[in-house]
């Protein structure tokens, strides 16, 4: 498929390009701009991992064991649902995974291939309000990380995310969560990235320290909020950054959460009967370079918000 060309860069954003002669790694580049991640992640009602044996080619879903599957899809009301490639997990058969929001709660099942297809299992999974009601499915604990480890993507989720992978692997504090290692989930500039389950949050630079604390909240949400890059629960970047925000300041709420665009610059964050006003702007127009390529060109344009709870 033909790629579409990229947009021009802002003026402001040409001025944070790496230098013509510089080949630096995008990763390195955006902890080098001091990069807010808050507004880059995954919107999404149910995230399904379908075990894909390697190599995984750029894009996955070029994959023959994947043929028939797309990343995004939607369900019968039209929520958004995302589709990764996963890799096998030792001493288990090829498998398909789905995580689904319900209410004030984060179901998971998983169901093996076998005999089906990774199409077939994505569309079961795709066509059913609860993935734990699919034919043949088991529900499994949604207590999950999924770590990007695709080097064929982005050589900086293919080192740093493995890498994580492993002291995740390690790290007792994790015990009690399965370990996912997936396909692209976007945002490679900020590797490694995770997913975190039961909570739907996905995270930038980020090592075991920050994820205990956030999966086992053993601290306040301020101290990891700012590598937080949003909720899957948010429909788009500013209701994304505005739940960060409201996430540090609320500290740990637990229930679904519903948003309301005030207007151009105030986002409402409602969740377990508190409501939080966050006043959304752009902070910076920044570059996301190609990784390793001379000056980081080509560059696509990006934006990058500040999100400040609106205190009455």
């Amino acid at each position: 498929m033909k790629k579409k060309p990229l947009l021009p860069l802002s003026a402001a954003a040409e001025a944070l390009l790496p230098a013509a002669d510089e080949s630096v790694r995008c990763s390195v580049h955006a902890a080098s701009m001091d990069l807010h991640p808050a507004g880059t992640a995954i919107s999404a009602h149910c995230v399904i991992l379908v075990d894909t044996p390697a190599p995984w080619p750029k894009p996955v879903f070029n994959h023959e064991h994947l043929t028939g599957v797309g990343g995004k899809l939607a369900d019968a009301d039209g929520h958004p649902i995302r589709v990764l490639a996963s890799a096998p997990r030792f001493g288990k058969d090829l498998m398909a995974t789905a995580f689904r929001r319900i209410g004030d709660s984060t179901v998971a099942a998983e169901l093996t291939l076998g005999d089906r297809t990774a199409a077939e299992a994505v569309t079961a999974f795709s066509n059913t309000a609860d993935p734990r009601l699919v034919e043949g499915a088991t529900e499994v604990s949604a207590n999950a990380i999924l770590v990007c480890t695709q080097g064929s993507h982005d050589i900086c989720c293919g080192s740093e995310g493995a890498a994580l992978a492993g002291r995740i692997t390690a790290d007792y504090r994790l015990a009690g969560f399965t370990l996912f290692k997936v396909s692209h989930t976007g945002g490679h500039r900020f590797a490694p990235t995770a997913m975190t389950f039961p909570d739907g949050r996905m995270w930038a630079f980020v090592d075991v320290d920050q994820l205990s604390e956030a999966l086992n909240r053993t601290g306040p949400a301020a101290d990891v909020a700012p590598w937080c890059r949003g909720s899957w629960e948010a429909p788009n970047p500013r209701c994304q950054a505005a739940e960060v925000a409201a996430l540090a300041h609320t500290d740990w709420p637990g229930g679904a959460a519903s948003f309301e665009e005030i207007d151009d610059d105030i986002v409402r964050v409602t969740r377990d009967d508190r409501t939080v006003d966050v006043r959304v702007q752009v902070s910076r127009d920044i570059p996301v370079i190609r990784c390793r390529a001379a000056g980081g060109l080509p560059a696509k344009p990006s934006k990058e918000f500040s999100a400040t709870v609106v205190v009455p």
